[in-house]
């Protein structure tokens, strides 16, 4: 189960940080997985993964092995819509976007998950309304891709 294993790893890395805004507020990300049911009892800011597109390589690594490239949405919520003025949602997501940003980067091998080989942030999409959860939230995503090798197995006769 290495999406389960990746999911859970981004969970351990993003637990915890913080960003502290221009008038001295420190921030603490409370890191979920899997993603909350609802947003009903979520602490915000809240961080939660979700599963992107996969591609397979069955043939650089030989018959015994598959390379997985994948990528995963790491996504912030950091205020409720309806308590986020352009001033707040600026002031209190910057800080988190970098420092998350940051923090993801000294991860290149997702903290030594075995079948990762490479863990790369690729983008991240500024400060926006999040989609899921009704679109009640303001924060950030940023994308991640995983290369994994995991082992390639053959049904019976094959």
């Amino acid at each position: 189960m290495t999406i389960a294993t990746v999911c859970a790893a981004l969970k351990t890395i993003c637990n915890g940080v913080t960003g502290v805004t221009s008038d001295s507020v420190t921030l603490t990300i409370k890191a979920y997985d899997p993603p909350p049911a609802s947003m009903d009892s979520v602490r915000l800011p809240a961080v939660y993964v979700f599963t992107g597109s996969a591609e397979f390589d069955t043939q650089s690594y030989g018959p015994e092995e598959v390379a997985i490239t994948r990528e995963y949405e790491v996504h912030c919520a950091v205020l409720a819509e309806n308590a986020a003025t352009p001033e707040l949602r600026e002031k209190h997501c910057r800080p988190l976007l970098e420092s998350l940003r940051t923090k993801l980067l000294q991860y290149p091998n997702l903290g030594g998950v075995v079948t990762v080989q490479n863990m790369t942030p690729l983008s991240d999409s500024g400060v926006i309304a999040l989609p899921e959860y009704g679109g009640n939230h303001i924060g950030f995503i940023i994308t991640i891709n995983t290369l994994e090798i995991v082992a390639r197995t053959y049904a019976s006769g094959e």
